[in-house]
């Protein structure tokens, strides 16, 4: 049997929410983790960005490209 896919580039696979949305569910993992901080999406750029790319050697050229920073 032969599948073929239809991909288009107009095609979202990611569900994209708001800021205030994302805050929302982030102040609910902390909850439920007992973290006491308080978490935010910006705080969740900013960790990704240093402990999970530039610890691990990730080219800053691609970290750019990841977090769509525009220059």
């Amino acid at each position: 049997m032969k599948i073929i896919l239809n991909v288009s580039m107009k095609t979202n696979y990611f569900l994209f929410l708001s800021n205030q949305k994302m805050n929302a569910y982030l102040k609910e993992i902390a909850t439920v983790c007992e973290i006491e901080k308080e978490l935010t999406f910006h705080i969740a750029r900013y960790t990704f960005a240093t402990t999970v790319t530039l610890t691990n050697d990730v080219p800053s050229k691609t970290l750019v490209r990841c977090l769509d920073i525009k220059i």
